[in-house]
Parts: structure tokens; sequence; C-alpha cells
């Protein structure tokens, strides 16, 4: 449980700190196997407050807390990760250049035009869920990116052997990066039926081509990249969830 623990206290603001504080280094690896869970838990609470104040606010003001209420759950550290990603793969020339800037606490122009544009995009696909499919595309959501960046750091060598990526990634055996697959198939058919196939599908094969992409700019993974990761693989859950349930039908 303490792997379980860590995981929730190390991508939530939620306070499981004392059950993990001792926490041995191949415990934190485990972790990575219950982002997964994580984001069924964001999802939760991301629903519950849906369902609390759907009837005070219009749905433009409710789409506007859910990108709110989602970025205070997780402190920021996905946003953080993203900004610093985009400085540091627009902004570098080379793989030193790029970590570099990765590395600085300073927020460049690449950073906040790509962090404005992230948000006003979620806002919008979340504000143009349909009402039938809102609070399945809610739950999905961070299920889907937690779970994307599971596999993909368990499948990856981190770029850095002292970054904090190090703490999680590592090529694992193929039962290992098959749970965070299970886990999405199983809850995307419970939810949306055959259609959830192919939002999964494509989701993971998402992941796939932003792994390959970090893997060609810099050599593998880093913290700051899984949070970018994980912020795409959000807008593109919204995105493909909008293409196939609504667009399919």
């Amino acid at each position: 449980m303490e792997s379980l623990f860590f995981a929730i206290n190390f991508l939530t603001i939620l306070p499981f700190e004392k059950f993990s504080r001792s926490i041995k280094k191949e415990k934190i690896k485990d972790s990575v196997l219950f982002f997964p869970v994580v984001g069924i838990i964001i999802g939760l609470l991301l629903s519950i407050i849906c369902l609390v104040l759907r009837n005070m606010f219009s749905p433009l003001v409710l789409s506007a807390f859910i990108v709110t209420i989602l970025a205070m759950l997780t402190g920021g550290l996905h946003l953080d990760g993203f900004i610093d990603s985009v400085d540091g793969l627009f902004g570098g020339k080379n793989k030193d250049d790029i970590l570099s800037i990765m590395k600085d606490h300073n927020v460049g122009a690449f950073g906040v035009i790509g962090v404005v544009c992230l948000l006003m995009l979620k806002f919008a696909l979340i504000d143009s869920l349909s009402n039938d499919i809102f609070l399945k595309a809610v739950f999905i959501m961070p299920v889907l990116s937690r779970s994307s960046m599971s596999f993909v750091l368990l499948l990856t060598p981190c770029s850095k052997s002292n970054g904090l990526g190090s703490a999680f990634a590592g090529e694992r055996k193929v039962v290992y990066w098959l749970i965070p697959i299970l886990v999405s198939y199983i809850l995307a058919i419970l939810l949306f039926g055959v259609k959830g196939n192919f939002i999964t599908f494509f989701v993971f094969l998402f992941a796939l081509i932003i792994r390959g992409y970090f893997l060609r700019k810099i050599g593998g993974i880093t913290g700051d990249t899984m949070g970018m990761l994980n912020e795409l693989v959000e807008v593109f859950v919204l995105f493909s969830v909008i293409l196939f349930i609504k667009g399919m039908s």
C-alpha cells in the first residue's frame, strides 16, 4: 500500500504523505503502477464536484471550474512540467540545451504561450461536451492521462540519471506496462461501450507518438516531459470523446 499512497501524495495535493514518508526506492518505482488508480480518484472527485455544481452554474462556468479544480488537485505539477518542457523543446537546439532550459526555473515566452493555448483548448473542449457524455468524459480524462504516464514511464528510459523522472522511469516486463492499458480499456468500454475501444486505442497511440518525439529530442523522458504528456493526453482524450462518441452518434 505504500506505493499507492506515494502515488496519490506525489500526483495530488491529497494528504497521504504520512503513509509513505519512509518509502524505499524500489517502492517508488512500483508506485508507477498505481498512477491509473490516482487517475480514477481524480476522476471521481471531478465527477462529484460536477454533480454538485452543475445545477448552480452555466456549462461555461462549470467548464472553467473543472479546469481550475483539476489544476488545484494536482498542485499545478503537470502544468509546471508542461511549461518547462515547451520552453526547452522549442527553445533548445540540442539535448543539452533542452535539458538545461527545462531545469531553469524562469518561465520563457514559449512556455507562457503554450500553457495559455493548452488551457483555452481544454476549457473549450470541456464546454463543447454534450450533457449525455459530460460526466463520463470528465471522469475518464484523468484516468487515461495518468494511465498514459504510467505506460510511457514503464516503457522508456530516463534521459537524465539524477532527475525526478529517474525515480520512476525504467523499462519493465510486458506484464507491467499492460496494466495501465487494461485498466483504461475496461473503464472506457464500461462507460462508452464499443466506442471505448477507439478512444483508448488512439489515446495510447498518441502517447506512443509523443514518447517517440521525446526519444528523438532528448533520448528519453524526464519528470517535466511526463507533465507535458499528461496535459497533452487530457486534451486528446476530450477530443477523442467528442470525435468518437458525439461525432459518430
